[in-house]
């Protein structure tokens, strides 16, 4: 499932003459953090063109900060096309598949979120604190031996 926001009507693919070939896009990445529990952020730019994504494990979302680009959720029996410019905002869920058309130039920020990465963060996180329990019980503990 993905959802848009701040979007204009949708298109047809006749808008930016996708009936032609278009070549894979130039693609530009930069990851600028990533933590321990599965958050990534970064920036991401394409040139001119036309290509599928699969958001697998993952979600993402995204803020464009300049171009545009015209995206088809591919589970959307509809088929309908969305345009996303500067200032728009879409989540794509994990598992989600989408079809993109980059007319001129694109550029956004992401954030994605790996739901296994974070869940496994929290159970290791939940180990050591139990851990750290058995080892040292400290004074909350009442021990009925002890000379105290």
């Amino acid at each position: 499932m993905i959802k848009f926001s701040n979007w204009c009507d949708p298109m047809t693919h006749a808008v930016f003459g996708c009936a032609e070939e278009v070549d894979e896009p130039t693609v530009f990445k930069d990851r600028g953090f990533t933590s321990i529990d599965g958050l990534s952020s970064g920036t991401w730019s394409a040139e001119k063109g036309r290509f599928f994504w699969s958001y697998g494990g993952c979600d993402e979302v995204i803020f464009i900060l300049e171009g545009g680009a015209s995206i088809r959720d591919c589970d959307d029996r509809s088929g309908a096309w969305n345009h996303v410019g500067p200032g728009s905002s879409v989540h794509f869920t994990a598992g989600s598949r989408a079809e993109w058309i980059v007319p001129e130039y694109v550029r956004k920020v992401w954030v994605t979120r790996d739901a296994r990465l974070g869940l496994m963060y929290r159970v290791v996180r939940k180990l050591k604190k139990i851990a750290r329990a058995i080892n040292d019980p400290g004074p909350a503990m009442f021990d009925p031996l002890s000379e105290d």
